[in-house]
């Protein structure tokens, strides 16, 4: 089956036995690739989100946001423009944390070697 009807069969009746069948093959056809992807851009990720996390969360975001897929245009380009997306959120998030906690464990070190 191609993406779009899987896509199709999806919408349909999410809670049919077709419905589910499609969302967990295009999570496995997506899911090698988003690693792929996402390890192609080298760009670093927070220690506590691995990359297999960013990879569980763009596939959760892709299937929950179907119904604003449009038909006109490839699917995969459509998802794999939430795998980057993701992937920008969580290295922001990771920009943010350093800002907030910029020498986190630096004071508990001085303290340690000091005593």
């Amino acid at each position: 089956m191609t993406d779009h009807e899987l896509v199709l069969a999806i919408l349909s009746d999410k809670q049919s036995k077709e419905g589910q069948m499609a969302s967990s093959i295009l999570y496995r056809r997506y899911r090698a690739k988003f690693r792929r992807f996402i390890r192609s851009k080298r760009m670093p990720i927070s220690r506590s989100m691995e990359e297999t996390d960013v990879v569980l969360i763009a596939l959760n975001k892709m299937l929950s946001k179907l119904e604003q897929y449009s038909f006109e245009f490839a699917f995969s380009t459509w998802a794999f423009n939430i795998a980057q997306n993701t992937l920008i959120d969580q290295h922001r998030q990771r920009v943010s944390e350093k800002k907030c906690f910029p020498n986190r464990w630096q004071g508990w070190l001085s303290i340690t070697y000091l005593a």
